[in-house]
């Protein structure tokens, strides 16, 4: 099933974030002098995973406990996660992602995602966690059977979050939308080692900020957007704290096509930042084509 899946299907685009010379009215730095500044709740208020952030620093790249709580190792990792807090009561739900992709899949309708992303600047900020760059405004979003979702933030986790056939891809990067009524779809797309992908440079260049920092770049979210003429969905959860399960998830099968050197890039930052997948339970997989 995994060969079949990554197999027949080709690469998307790529996370491109290019600094360019910054302005009076737009204040951007360039390639060789980024501005690097504390961190804080983005005005979307949304943290790695699209949850509410409380804006805590963190104290280092790696899978350690952060500030917040909750880490992915030891007595804070995923096992404790619903006990560490009240408000994470429902990491230990019956929704819960990430899940195995093969499992329990069937054959959907054709598929009703589409992508309406615009450029926009962005800031890319090391929370701990991961590495997120939370969108500015630009109208990015996607349209899931006729509900329109937001553009919030893409993140990665490496290795993949979801597998195929019990096996994780090298990363997983996700884009995370927001509704009205504050449901979350998240695109999630899995990353393959292969050719590098020269966009992925500025980007994999914020991987060495300093822990709680930010930096402002401008993104062609266009140009990025996965390719969901195929994808598998089902409901689930945020992946991390509080894991409310009010996501809709939808993981395209063509994957991201990294060079070893740049997937070794984001292990640096962060040192196996993946939850393990959970019980599907009795939740269908949904292929879409």
């Amino acid at each position: 099933m995994r060969n079949q899946m990554l197999g027949t299907i080709g690469g998307i685009g790529v996370l491109l974030l290019t600094a360019c010379s910054g302005g009076e009215s737009d204040p951007v730095p360039s390639a060789g002098s980024a501005h690097v500044e504390p961190s804080g709740q983005g005005s979307d208020g949304y943290a790695s995973d699209g949850h509410e952030s409380d804006g805590n620093e963190s104290d280092g790249h790696d899978s350690g406990q952060n500030s917040d709580g909750w880490s992915y190792t030891g007595d804070t990792g995923p096992e404790a996660w619903a006990e560490l807090d009240a408000s994470y009561a429902a990491c230990a739900g019956d929704a819960q992602s990430p899940v195995d992709l093969s499992a329990g899949a069937a054959a959907g309708a054709t598929a009703a995602l589409e992508l309406a992303y615009t450029a926009s600047s962005a800031t890319v900020t090391d929370d701990g966690h991961t590495l997120k760059a939370e969108v500015g405004e630009g109208g990015s979003t996607a349209t899931l059977d006729g509900v329109a979702h937001d553009l919030v933030q893409m993140h990665f986790h490496a290795p993949s979050e979801h597998t195929v056939d019990g096996e994780p891809a090298a990363a997983e990067m996700h884009f995370v939308h927001a509704a009205d009524d504050g449901g979350l779809l998240v695109v999630g797309v899995l990353a393959t080692e292969g050719v590098e992908d020269v966009a992925w440079a500025p980007y994999l260049s914020a991987a060495d900020l300093p822990a709680g920092r930010s930096v402002e770049v401008p993104v062609d979210w266009a140009g990025i957007a996965p390719d969901v003429s195929a994808y598998r969905q089902y409901p689930g959860s945020l992946t991390t704290p509080p894991c409310s399960e009010t996501v809709t998830w939808v993981v395209a099968d063509a994957p991201l096509e990294l060079s070893a050197e740049q997937i070794a890039a984001l292990d640096a930052a962060f040192d196996d930042n993946a939850r393990p997948t959970q019980p599907l339970g009795d939740r269908e997989v949904v292929l879409h084509e």
